[in-house]
This record gives C-alpha cells, structure tokens and sequence, in this order.
C-alpha cells in the first residue's frame, strides 16, 4: 500500500480504476461466486477515490 501511495504521488494524480494482475492480492474469499475484497485496500480506494479492479 505504501508503493500505492508513493505512485500516485509521483504521478501527481489518481486513476479512476486501479487494475491488478492478480486477484488474490486483493480479494480474501468468494461468497456465492462474488469476490469479497481485502478490507485494507477497499479503504485505500476510498480515500483515494478510485476503484480496485482485477
């Protein structure tokens, strides 16, 4: 998360997506197909604004 935030201040701005490459470092478990994202980077999205998406 800490490289996060170092990106996005080098770049000077915030996407509104963040795409990962891998699922599993942002999702914890599937309930009924649907992924259930690790709370801490739901919260980094949210004061970012963006949306983590895989």
């Amino acid at each position: 998360m800490a490289c996060l935030d170092a990106t996005l201040r080098r770049i000077g701005g915030v996407p509104t997506y963040a795409l990962t490459d891998n699922e599993r470092t942002v999702t914890t478990e599937h309930i009924a197909n649907i992924a259930v994202r690790n709370p801490d980077i739901v919260e980094i999205g949210r004061h970012y604004g963006m949306t983590i998406r895989t």
